[in-house]
């Protein structure tokens, strides 16, 4: 069965795949229009104003384990996010560069340990695999169901 997904990069090390069906839209946005909420878990920056809506910003980077530090937070004048959807929950998570939509075979697909991923696939031979994002595994993380200790496995 082939399945679309929306290709994106978190960093230049690092390509993320999330299933096309659980992405509503892409925004720009200036890190002026965030505005912080203090007390809520780090992996949340706050929330914007997007068409009348307060959307709640993600740092994708930050919930998959993967910087640890305020200072790994790259921040651009405009940044872009990805709109990620489940029943009617949304949540824009950061991304550093859109590449596209892709199709995957599910038999392509290899699992991979980490809470928040589908599993992984390899797009050309030899390349670094592509982490396919579960997404309501995401929500559920954000809602404190899933033990961010099982966070700490190896994204490789």
């Amino acid at each position: 069965m082939l399945v679309d997904f929306f290709q994106v990069e978190l960093d230049q090390s690092l390509v993320l795949a999330i299933p096309l069906e659980r992405t509503a839209e892409v925004l720009t946005m200036q890190w002026s229009e965030l505005c912080p909420i203090p007390g809520i878990c780090p992996e949340l920056l706050g929330v914007s104003n997007q068409r009348g809506r307060l959307l709640w910003m993600l740092d994708l980077m930050y919930l998959l384990n993967l910087n640890l530090g305020e200072q790994s937070r790259v921040r651009t004048e405009k940044s872009t996010s990805i709109v990620l959807m489940k029943d009617n929950l949304q949540v824009a998570a950061f991304v550093s560069k859109l590449k596209g939509i892709i199709t995957l075979d599910q038999s392509n697909i290899s699992p991979h340990n980490h809470p928040c991923l589908i599993g992984q696939a390899a797009i050309e031979t030899g390349a670094t695999p592509i982490l396919l994002l579960n997404v309501d595994a995401v929500f559920q993380a954000l809602q404190g169901n899933i033990p961010k200790s099982s966070f700490f496995v190896p994204l490789t």
